[in-house]
């Protein structure tokens, strides 16, 4: 058992032994990621249409937090930051090949051996069996290696009965859980949905992705193609709408078992997205290695299900990596030491939230998959209200805004050379921690598979 692992569980155990008997028992926690959910399509951050009635019902009774930032635009190593409370440099998860550092605790493990009912349900397989994500998680769906052939990722009608299933084992047991819940709907290729055939039956759409939708192959061959024709660019985002309707679906389904077990009431939900997507702004698509604030920018909503407090929205900018010790509080009441996030409790408690600067930075790439304008050590510091982005040996200012199409460009350090220069010392601190990689052992098979998702 790790020292910090030990330290926690020792003020755990004391503070049981003060407290009163008739206590109430831990909240359940449950996670919810989206993946490469946006904020903006979600109405409670702006989006004109109801797609996510189920997150926007725990909008307007929970806390909103306006403007959350992924730590990177890359699946693993983000929910790797959700479970750590550290950057990608720091826990050794900087790609999708890449493996949780042995020496890096989970807050997973923290609440297991506290005494928590711990169950992890993902889509994308590997990141248990690979990436070591299901660490401090007794019931997980992906312990071995799928068969070789399988598809890396799970549909998320699959996952999200797993869940729900888990959910019902545990219905008449006084244990606390810590559910994680990780949806791939809406990340590519996009299907068709009963949302998107309206669409084009509406609006007779008879375009690149009339037939079969958004298949990984267009996504791939004819990125240019999609985002260059205003039709083909709209008929995209109606496809990847379809696919968060969908998502919010799922996510309304695990809020009534919930219910309907008894547990919502004494529960703590946090639902969230690993990154975003470009989906034709400025021409562009995807995300992955890149800084872009459309790919950055994430919902990020709590509720606490016993609190009475007022529904509240927080401006100030936060990141992915304080999930970890804001579960740890809200579960266990103690600070989670040696991490890079902080907790967000105080400000479910309607406290203020101290500014401070919060980092992004990008996924490790092969050489030949990328081209003269990556940079490996290319990071987005967000302070003051501005995103500077180092890469290459130069720096933008950005200008930030709520949404994504808000941000907008003020030129280069001149624009505030003092904030830009203390930035740039932020960035350099941060580099100089990197943590060796540790790449997972891959087969073909997985390889291959990794290659069909882009």
């Amino acid at each position: 058992m790790s020292r910090m692992i030990l330290v926690l569980l020792t003020a755990v155990l004391l503070t049981a032994c003060g407290s009163d008997a008739g206590d109430e028992r831990p909240p359940d926690i449950v996670l919810v990621s989206i993946d490469t959910l946006r904020a903006d399509r979600v109405a409670g951050y702006g989006y004109p249409e109801m797609l996510t009635p189920n997150v926007d019902a725990m909008v307007r009774q929970g806390v909103v937090f306006e403007h959350a930032v992924a730590t990177t635009g890359t699946t693993w190593p983000s929910h790797a930051s959700m479970l750590t409370g550290l950057y990608p440099r720091y826990h050794g998860v900087r790609s999708n090949t890449h493996a949780l550092d042995e020496n890096v605790r989970s807050v997973a493990e923290l609440l297991e051996r506290a005494g928590y009912a711990t169950g992890s349900f993902v889509s994308f397989k590997g990141m248990h069996f690979l990436a070591g994500l299901d660490r401090g998680f007794t019931t997980a769906s992906d312990r071995e290696r799928s068969p070789r052939g399988a598809p890396a990722i799970r549909d998320g009608r699959e996952t999200t009965d797993m869940a729900l299933n888990w959910l019902d084992e545990q219905a008449a047991s006084e244990q606390p859980v810590f559910m994680w819940l990780h949806l791939f709907e809406p990340h590519g290729p996009y299907d068709p949905t009963d949302y998107s055939r309206r669409w084009m039956a509406e609006t007779g759409y008879d375009g690149l992705l009339a037939e079969n939708g958004a298949t990984m192959d267009l996504l791939l061959k004819q990125t240019q193609a999609i985002v260059a024709g205003d039709r083909d660019r709209e008929a995209l985002n109606v496809l990847y709408d379809g696919e968060v309707l969908l998502a919010d679906r799922y996510f309304g389904e695990i809020l009534e078992k919930l219910d309907r077990t008894g547990r919502l009431d004494n529960a703590v939900v946090v639902f969230t997205s690993d990154h975003g997507q470009g989906l034709g702004e400025q021409e562009r698509m995807g995300h992955g290695p890149v800084l872009w604030e459309e790919v950055l920018q994430v919902p990020l909503v709590v509720r606490d299900y016993r609190s009475t407090s007022r529904p509240r929205r927080v401006a100030e900018t936060v990141s992915l990596a304080d999930i970890a010790p804001t579960v740890a509080e809200l579960a266990l009441g103690v600070r989670l030491p040696g991490t890079q996030g902080v907790s967000l409790a105080p400000a479910l408690a309607g406290e203020p939230i101290e500014p401070r600067e919060i980092l992004a930075e990008v996924a490790l790439q092969p050489p030949d998959q990328v081209g003269d304008w990556y940079d490996p050590d290319a990071l987005a510091v967000y302070t003051q209200g501005l995103k500077f982005v180092f890469r290459n040996g130069s720096v933008r200012a950005f200008e930030v805004g709520r949404k994504a199409a808000e941000v907008r460009p003020i030129g280069g350090p001149d624009a505030n050379p003092a904030l830009a220069e203390f930035a740039g010392s932020v960035a350099e601190e941060f580099l100089a921690g990197e943590m060796a990689t540790s790449d997972a052992e891959l087969t073909e098979s997985d390889i291959e598979a990794l290659r069909s998702l882009g």
